[in-house]
């Protein structure tokens, strides 16, 4: 994303509240389903080239781990960031939903039961997006 985009989404951030309809979505949502499985293809299903790569694009890892109703704050620094150092940020999160995703960013679940299989979708999504820093 460039400067622009960026700044877009800075103007849309708000501490204030769409009215909560989740209850009623819960039961058709994938967020909501316990610990996720991990669908990564396996194999050189993509010829030996690295799927998806824009070698322009720079792309950190931030890992959210706690649940909060108002990532206001968060993503404003985050948005920040991206301008700053022209860099994309993908988020890593553990949970149900971040809260992250109503502003725009990239948000990765993180999926598997325990804790080797959440290492290793990690890893997968480190190699898929060309990430070597995880914040």
């Amino acid at each position: 994303m460039n400067t622009d985009e960026w700044a877009t989404i800075i103007t849309k951030i708000t501490p204030n509240f769409a009215e909560p309809i989740d209850d009623i979505l819960e039961s058709h949502d994938g967020r909501f389903s316990d610990g996720g499985t991990n669908r990564f293809p396996t194999g050189d299903w993509h010829h030996g080239k690295k799927p998806f790569k824009n070698p322009a694009t720079v792309c950190i890892a931030v890992r959210v781990s706690d649940d909060s109703d108002d990532r206001s704050e968060l993503s404003m620094r985050m948005a920040a960031l991206a301008m700053e150092k022209d860099v994309t940020p993908i988020i890593f999160y553990r949970g149900r939903y971040s809260g992250l995703e109503k502003f725009g960013f990239r948000v990765e679940k993180i999926t598997g039961t325990t804790e080797r299989e959440q290492h290793e979708c990690e890893e997968q999504l480190k190699r898929f997006w060309n990430i070597s820093v995880v914040i």
